[in-house]
Formats: structure tokens, C-alpha cells, sequence
């Protein structure tokens, strides 16, 4: 009889690795293969960290070959007296501070143990039924911050007694145990920690790696110091630069993995009535022409990092449109939604236009749908917004922009007006002279940032695609595990036992997971 193979290899070690489930079907075989990759190579003993809800996962896991379980769920824990007590000890005094404080406060400073949390919980919390409309303290926002200062302890104790080394999961979002478990680690000596994403069909598998600064400044930042370095090193020539920024303004690159579809979607239409409109009206206010650009409402505001002046990109929308209401007759404002704000149901574009409907004035528009960006820029004079893609795009056109806080991109030369407190902010929009323009060397380094980024050349870890495609074992696990939700007649179980088939050692993405990891 042949023994059965397995996908998970255990070993009796002291030092252990620790994968975190995202309790997603479609995750658990791409991310568990990472996760056996890596332990090839470090042959540690593995622990499988998971709420286990969902039965037939759990059945899919061990197929896969974890023994090593930790059930982190509330359920199973909640009568840990030690953490219960301790849990809502700090959940009281949590909710103390926030009723003579803010949730600005609770996103920059609430910690468990020296481990910042505040960030994780409420991007969670407004990710949920559009509550970035009207934060507030109710029954959902104090279980998500009692079950996340709960997991935090819980999570952290299991690190620490089972001398974790590595953590492999899909995701550092939210206040789930992904995030959590990732967030613990970069405040804890000697433990790393790595994810794997995919920009889109046809690019390259990124393996990321967060540390402690990186809450600050996002990950994939041009602050890293490794990025940088990259980045500095990088040369090319300002034809080659013109001719891909101008191709891609046409929509005739393919290789945009960093704005994906968003830069198509925001170049969709002809948008000339609305245009023409705004050209008649400069003629008769003396000012300049601001573009309010804004992120999508419900997006992980504080994935980009903390370093950012508002509690979330409506409340910065709300407070800019409330500000130029208030406080300027002199230049026109266009507020924009983010080009995905327009698609499916629309919900946020709704929200929006009945946010519009309390400031209405003649100086004051809300860009109607199919009005292309790149068209808006030949009218603008300014553009503000929070760390926007847009604001590089602005930048390479050699159009001054003010942002809200520290981007992705933020380069010591781009010329760039940045500011991450609120008061300031609205100082400047006050005084328009203070945002200075950009030189013809801030356009050129912009557009070579941009090109940085949209060919992919920023991960620090990285697989092609093109040495990807060669693994058949590794292209078939992904593709197969990705959109297999969307076969109704996909045998998920069958599926693992014929992949399991293979001597996955072979497998070109074990040998590159093994030199990067």
C-alpha cells in the first residue's frame, strides 16, 4: 500500500511556524501551499491558528496534513478566566477614554500590551454596513473591540509558548486573527512574518513582509529602506519614460499592476458638457480650480499607514466639502468619487450625492459619472486628496497636489505638499499660495515612481509569472482555488486528492519560495 502524501510535513521542534486561516476556502489550499513551502526549508513543527466555524475547511486542512491545531475562536476560549477578566478590564477603559476622546485617538494609540490595535478595529468596524458615515460607539463596534483586545491576549500567548519563529498568512487587514496575529509580530523580537498576494492574472506572485514601521507607512513604501535602495538603482531613459506614460493615458498598457482597472474605469466617457461648463465658469471666479479626489468610503483607510490627518476618507471628504462651503466664494471646487464608487449598486456615489445635497453653492460641483480624469487635469489647478494614486498622476503633469497624509509613494524630491495634521491642513487650503507647484524635475521623478510601481518593479519578494506559468503544479493550485467558487460543480476534496498526487518538492515556486523566505 503507498503511503499517503501530504501536502503539510510536521517536525518535533522547539521552534515552531504558525499559520494563520483566513476561514476562506479558496484561501486555505494556495495559502497552506506558501505555508508548506516555506516549511521545507525551516522544517519547524507547524500550528494551523483558526476559529474552525466552518467544518468542511477544517476537513479540507487536514486532508492537507496539519495535526497542529489552536482554536482561537470566543466560543472555545471565552471562559479563560485570566483573559475574560483581563479583556474587560481594558475594553472598559477603552470605551472610558473614547467617550471624552475620538476615534482619531483610539486609531493612533489604543494598544494591548504595547501592540497597536485601534487601526485594525475600526477599518473593520467601517468596512461594515457604511458605518464611516456615522461612527459610534453601538453593540458592534464594542464586540469587534472586545473579541480583538480578547484574541490579541490570546493569540500573543500562543506565540510566545509555542516559540513561533515564522507566521504565514493571506491577509494583515482588519482586526481578524490575520491581522492580529501579523500586527503581534512585528512588535515581538525575532519573529517574521509573510503574506502572499496576487495584483492580477498574468503579473507575478508578491510575497510582502511587514515590520513595525510599517503601520506607519504602509507596506510596499517608498520609506523602505530595501524599496529605495531598489528604486535609486533603477535608470531609464526619459523617451522610454514619455512613451509609457503616454500609452498609458490612452489605456494601451498592460502592465498597470499597481491601478489595476481603476485608471481605466476613471477614463471611461467623454465627459466634454461638464468640461466645458467648468471652462465657462474660470472666465468668472478669480481663483484657482481645486479637484477633491477621493479613495473608495469603505476601503482600509489606515492600510497605507497612520500617518494621515482624518479618521477615515469620508470623514476627510465630509470635512473638505463642509470647508469650502463655509469658507470659500473665491475658487470652484469639483468633488470626485473614486471610479469604483461608481460601479455595482453605487452605494457610495448615493451617499455622496445626498451629502452634496446639505452644501449646495455655485462655486461647488459633484463630477458627474463618465467625465475622464485625464480630461479634468487639463482644467485643474490643484488637487487634493488623501494618498491617492491620483495625486502622483497630477504630479507627473506638473499639477501641484495637497494630500492628507504620507502616500505610498512619498519621495523626499517629488515636491510633493503633504501634511498629517488636520489644522494645518485646512491652513493651506486657506492660503492656496503655500502649495507650492512642482519643477520639470518633480514631473520627470513622478512619472518614473509611477512607472516604478505600475511595472511591478517595488516588491521586495517577488515570482514572475512568466517562471510561475512553468510549474504546472503551482499554476494549477492557484488558478483552480481562486475561481473555483465560481464552478458550482467543483469538487473542492476530489480536487486536493489528485494535486496531493504530485511531488510538490518539484514544483518551481517551492525552489523560489525557499530563496526568498
Amino acid at each position: 500500500m503507498l503511503k499517503k502524501k501530504f501536502l503539510i510535513k510536521n517536525y518535533n521542534t522547539k521552534e515552531s511556524l504558525l499559520f494563520v486561516d483566513r476561514g476562506r476556502d479558496e484561501a486555505a489550499c494556495s495559502n497552506a501551499y506558501v505555508a508548506a513551502a516555506v516549511n521545507s526549508k525551516h522544517k519547524k513543527k507547524i500550528y494551523l491558528l483558526s476559529r474552525f466555524e466552518n467544518q468542511n475547511l477544517f476537513d479540507v486542512y487536514k486532508k492537507l496534513g496539519f495535526k497542529n491545531f489552536i482554536d482561537v475562536s470566543l466560543k472555545k476560549n471565552f471562559f479563560n478566566n485570566m483573559i475574560l477578566i483581563k479583556s474587560c478590564f481594558i475594553l472598559l477603559k477603552c470605551l472610558i477614554n473614547l467617550k471624552t476622546r475620538s476615534f482619531f485617538w483610539f486609531i493612533n494609540h489604543f494598544k494591548i500590551d504595547k501592540v497597536l490595535i485601534g487601526d485594525l478595529v475600526y477599518d473593520t468596524y467601517i468596512n461594515s454596513n457604511s458605518n464611516y458615515l456615522n461612527p459610534k460607539i453601538d453593540f458592534l463596534f464594542i464586540r469587534l473591540l472586545f473579541s480583538a483586545i480578547f484574541k490579541t491576549i490570546l493569540i500573543k500567548k500562543y506565540i510566545l509558548k509555542y516559540n513561533v519563529k515564522i507566521i504565514i498568512t493571506g491577509t494583515e487587514h482588519y482586526s481578524y486573527s490575520s491581522g492580529l496575529a501579523i500586527r503581534i509580530s512585528t512588535y515581538l523580537k525575532g519573529i517574521r512574518n509573510f503574506m502572499w498576494r496576487s495584483p492580477g492574472i498574468g503579473s507575478y506572485i508578491e510575497i510582502v513582509e511587514l515590520n513595525k514601521r510599517t503601520k506607519e507607512t504602509g507596506y510596499n513604501s517608498l520609506q523602505d529602506k530595501v524599496i529605495i535602495k531598489r528604486f535609486k538603482k533603477f535608470s531609464i531613459s526619459q523617451k522610454k519614460l514619455n512613451k509609457f506614460y503616454n500609452l498609458r493615458k490612452l489605456n494601451k498598457v498592460k502592465t498597470n499592476f499597481y491601478t489595476m482597472n481603476s485608471h481605466r474605469v476613471a477614463n471611461s466617457g467623454n465627459g466634454s458638457k461638464f468640461i466645458n461648463k467648468i471652462k465657462k465658469l474660470k472666465k468668472i471666479y478669480p481663483g484657482k480650480v481645486l479637484l477633491f479626489a477621493s479613495h473608495r468610503l469603505s476601503d482600509t483607510a489606515h492600510i497605507l499607514g497612520i500617518t494621515y490627518s482624518f479618521r477615515d476618507y469620508y470623514d476627510q471628504f465630509e470635512k473638505t466639502l463642509s470647508f469650502a462651503f463655509n469658507n470659500d466664494d473665491n475658487n470652484i471646487w469639483i468633488f470626485r468619487a473614486h471610479p469604483y464608487s461608481n460601479l455595482g449598486k453605487a452605494v457610495e456615489r448615493k451617499q455622496l450625492i445626498s451629502l452634496f445635497k446639505k452644501y449646495r453653492k455655485k462655486n461647488i460641483f459633484f463630477c458627474p459619472v463618465g467625465v475622464p480624469i485625464d480630461r479634468i487635469k487639463n482644467i485643474i489647478d490643484i488637487v487634493v486628496s488623501g494618498r491617492g494614486t491620483v495625486a502622483l498622476e497630477f504630479l507627473c503633469e506638473q499639477k501641484p497636489v495637497l494630500l492628507a497624509g504620507i502616500p505610498r509613494y512619498f519621495h523626499q524630491k517629488l515636491g510633493i505638499n503633504y501634511l498629517s495634521d488636520k489644522k494645518k491642513y485646512f491652513e493651506t487650503l486657506s492660503n492656496l499660495k503655500k502649495i507650492k507647484k512642482p519643477s520639470l524635475k518633480n514631473k520627470y521623478l513622478a512619472r518614473k515612481i509611477l512607472y516604478f510601481y505600475e511595472n511591478g518593479l517595488h516588491p521586495k519578494y517577488k515570482i514572475d509569472f512568466k517562471k510561475f506559468k512553468r510549474d504546472k503544479i503551482a499554476n494549477n493550485i492557484f488558478n483552480k482555488t481562486i475561481s473555483y467558487k465560481k464552478n458550482k460543480n467543483f469538487d473542492f476534496i476530489y480536487y486536493l486528492d489528485t494535486v496531493l498526487k504530485n511531488d510538490l518538492h518539484d514544483s518551481i515556486f517551492y525552489l523560489k519560495i525557499r530563496e526568498i523566505i
